[in-house]
């Protein structure tokens, strides 16, 4: 086996085909071997050699070279089934058959794997060998995390979109690919996939991501996700799910720019995690491939560029500039170096503005010569200073839109300009319908939303007036109702750091509020009174850590961030409206209220949701999804 792409540049990610392949080799009673470094001196004595590229630019090994047939047409027939290959291997037995496929030599990736190589498990050890060479060479383990520690497939393969720039046009809609099982070890923490499109994948996307979530694996899609394609729904389950690192989608032209910034607008009403958009430039649809722009097109296309990244600053996700290679033509080729540069470095991008960035760079230079990023940015200035005073100095800290940070159990409310356009449901809870009551339990309505300042809607007017309303809605609907609303969400992962661990029940409800009722309290004053002072000031301030968060997850409290000279940011927790209007009740009316916000729990409705069918499940089942260690799960449930 030769993986061409990780003798010539190296590659993060193992060959999925290449892994495929051997297995298949391997079960059929043949050996195969990675081949690389010196090992390629010896190519003239396997009996057949697969070769994969994934790049037109990746370089073939020498070795390679001297056994290849010379005529290119003939190199090309090549490309055949592994199956008849490894017959014909059996019957030569002066040169090695030699077999290609991947995009690195065939536009479309060549010919499909066969049927049984396709579906089946990968040698997902293929590279072990390799791995340990350059691990014994000096290079960390850790570089190779894709190679040890992913299960690896396609679960759906096509994208509608056909994007002229983007190699996957084989495929003109998407489809069912391969069942998770099929490449899923279970011995490996993480699972990564690489369909084309998974959000243009019908009505079938959502038992996909339940199938993913089942397994409690941290899951991510490598080739990024349609966010065109984003509904509600799909913003929640997925904002929902056990996603491993950022999340990643696309703005690749301007004329997407209001349906982008209403797709932002709503995963932002569920996602305030790290989100990461690539951003193609240097990229003229309407022209030949790698053919330079036309002059007045290039300015507009760095002009839109910034744009792009603005509009991403607003709603607080990270740029990605993706060059296409027009640009090395380009008269503006420098500028689409230093944007590239700031950008795909957060810890730059975050702090600085784009200006601020090259100057940095001029001050960190040693030599008295203008440094390149400086030297770009003053010339591009001088020649077009409108579209400088537009854009150099925006800061990412400065025009967020967005408190990225988050508050126990809840995400922080979004800016009113943006949820005004999109979400009026707040001034719709007053009505004889009370659909709202649903998306109260899904946590698409939070009552820290209409407390902001800037709130727009009535009913902000009077937030108590909205949470009496919310308590005596819950008191009147039966169980049975909001079992039913439970029902209809989605299965999603569980997050261990949203399940507290409590030692009192009514610690964390009933006597939390009457301990806040008049007074907001850091988790160590709380602490010391519902823990009666018993302990250690530690072991006090953990108590209440502990049920302030419960009583969070319950909409009883809300914690915040508050900064004195004194003692720097500390958690605060303060009554909610929601409590206090808890207070004037009754004892049997609290005991209702405070039962039925318990199925605002995550873990709660994920319990409901797996017994829907009439199933037994147990908590600690529920728990295992979050992927913690034993001894966490024993104490949180």
């Amino acid at each position: 086996m030769i993986d061409a792409d990780l003798i010539d540049n190296g590659t993060r990610h193992p060959n999925l085909a290449q892994m495929k392949m051997s297995n298949f080799c391997n079960k059929l009673g043949h050996n195969t071997e990675l081949l690389y470094g010196d090992k390629l001196d010896n190519i003239r004595n396997y009996d057949l050699i697969i070769v994969s590229k994934v790049f037109t630019f990746t370089k073939l090994p020498k070795q390679l070279i001297d056994i290849m047939p010379p005529n290119e047409k003939e190199w090309i027939k090549l490309n055949t089934s592994i199956i008849d290959d490894i017959e014909l291997a059996k019957k030569q037995s002066n040169l090695p058959i030699i077999s290609i496929g991947g995009t690195g030599f065939f536009e479309d990736g060549g010919r499909n794997l066969d049927y049984n190589i396709e579906h089946i498990m990968p040698n997902y050890h293929l590279y072990d060998e390799y791995i340990n060479t350059m691990v014994e060479k000096g290079y960390k383990e850790q570089n190779y995390d894709d190679y040890l520690n992913y299960s690896i497939g396609f679960m759906t393969r096509g994208c509608f979109r056909r994007c002229s720039f983007c190699v996957n046009k084989k495929y003109k809609r998407p489809f069912k690919n391969s069942e998770l099982k099929e490449f899923l070890d279970q011995e490996r923490p993480k699972i990564y996939l690489w369909d084309d499109n998974i959000f243009a994948f019908g009505k079938g996307w959502e038992s996909i991501f339940n199938e993913l979530n089942m397994t409690g694996k941290p899951f991510q899609f490598r080739q990024g996700i349609d966010i065109r394609l984003l509904t509600e729904k799909r913003a929640k389950i997925l904002s929902r799910s056990k996603y491993y690192g950022d999340y990643i989608f696309a703005f690749d032209h301007i004329e997407h720019k209001e349906l982008i910034t209403k797709r932002l607008m709503r995963w932002r009403k569920y996602c305030k995690q790290t989100t990461k958009l690539y951003v193609l430039c240097a990229y003229d649809p309407t022209l030949p491939n790698f053919e330079p722009f036309k002059e007045d097109k290039e300015l507009k296309d760095v002009e839109n560029t910034f744009e792009r990244i603005k509009i991403l600053m607003e709603f607080g996700c990270l740029p990605y500039i993706m060059r296409y290679e027009a640009y090395k033509e380009s008269k503006y080729r420098d500028i689409y170096i230093q944007l590239a540069r700031w950008c795909n470095q957060p810890q730059f991008f975050k702090k600085k503005s784009f200006r601020e960035f090259c100057i940095a760079n001029q001050n960190y230079s040693k030599s008295d010569n203008e440094c390149a990023s400086y030297k770009s940015m003053k010339i591009f200035e001088e020649n077009n200073p409108e579209i400088a005073r537009k854009y150099f100095d925006l800061r990412f800290d400065e025009i967020c839109k967005y408190d990225l940070s988050f508050n126990y159990g809840r995400i922080k409310s979004e800016p009113c300009e943006f949820c005004k356009l999109i979400s009026k449901q707040w001034d719709n809870i007053f009505s004889d319908n009370i659909d709202w009551l649903k998306d109260y339990y899904d946590h698409t309505l939070d009552i820290t939303c209409i407390m902001r300042k800037d709130a727009y809607c009535k009913c902000s007017e009077n937030v108590n007036n909205v949470a009496k309303k919310i308590v005596d809605t819950i008191i009147n609907t039966p169980f049975k109702k909001i079992i039913e609303y439970i029902d209809s969400l989605p299965i999603t992962s569980i997050d261990i750091n949203q399940v507290p661990q409590i030692s009192k029940e009514q610690d964390a409800t009933i006597n939390l509020i009457k301990a806040l009722e008049n007074k907001d309290l850091g988790y160590d004053e709380l602490g010391t009174i519902l823990y009666h002072g018993k302990n250690t000031p530690l072991s006090n301030k953990k108590y209440g850590e502990n049920h302030a968060k419960m009583g969070s997850l319950l909409d009883l409290v809300i914690i915040k961030d508050e900064t004195s000279q004194k003692v720097g940011k500390k958690k605060i927790a303060s009554i909610s409206p929601i409590g206090k209007y808890i207070l004037t009740l009754d004892e049997e009316k609290q005991n209702n209220v405070i039962k039925k916000l318990h199925y605002r729990m995550e873990v709660i409705q994920q319990l409901i949701i797996h017994t829907k069918n009439n199933q037994t499940i147990e908590l600690t089942d529920i728990l295992e999804l979050s992927g913690a260690k034993q001894s966490t799960l024993d104490r949180r449930a």
